[in-house]
């Protein structure tokens, strides 16, 4: 291949490498530069084919596409059925690949005896080439489910999530929240047993 193809057409490794490192630099701001690499990215029709086996709390055969001490890119396919708002304490970039996911992103405030105040902050039907900006604590609580079979997700963040994730209930995913929605929660805390998202 030619230096001047591989500019026009640029590896998966390298896509990713400079995802991962734009990423890293923006603490997660979604830039015109990273949403050219994801656009990049998210038209391969390799990325199913790609990538190390990793273990995911809420994904199926999910794979490593890219990991170091700092940040980490995976792609897996979307439970279909919900995913309990729960937080990671950290940033993240959620794009769909393939189909389309119902997102809910919240800022939590948590109170005493695991009682939590959630805003609603995001509510949106993500599909194919569409990215989701998750923000860092306390704006780092999200639910989703997939709304079709096969869908996929490429996921851009930092590899330092909190070692005890917050699961909250009594979240209403498809009841039509809108944004600046707030309603009560309870929450409890399960540690990692290591990490996978």
């Amino acid at each position: 291949m030619a230096e001047d193809d591989r500019d026009i057409h640029p590896s998966v490794a390298e896509l990713v490498r400079t995802v991962s490192g734009l990423a890293r630099e923006t603490k997660g701001e979604l830039t015109a530069d990273i949403q050219r690499i994801f656009d990049a990215l998210l038209s391969r029709t390799d990325l199913i084919t790609l990538g190390v086996p990793r273990s995911s709390a809420h994904g199926l055969d999910s794979n490593w596409l890219y990991y170091d001490t700092e940040i980490a890119v995976s792609f897996g396919k979307a439970r279909d059925t919900r995913v309990p708002a729960h937080d990671h304490g950290t940033w993240q970039l959620l794009a769909v690949y393939q189909g389309s996911l119902e997102y809910l992103g919240y800022r939590h405030e948590l109170g005493d005896a695991g009682h939590a105040s959630l805003e609603v902050t995001t509510s949106v039907t993500a599909r194919q080439g569409e990215i989701i900006k998750i923000g860092a604590p306390p704006d780092d609580v999200h639910e989703w489910v997939a709304l079709e079979p096969d869908t996929y997700i490429l996921g851009v963040y930092p590899t330092a999530f909190t070692p005890v994730r917050k699961y909250f209930r009594g979240n209403r995913l498809g009841s039509g929240l809108q944004t600046g929605n707030k309603l009560p929660s309870r929450y409890f805390e399960r540690p990692e047993t290591g990490f996978g998202g």
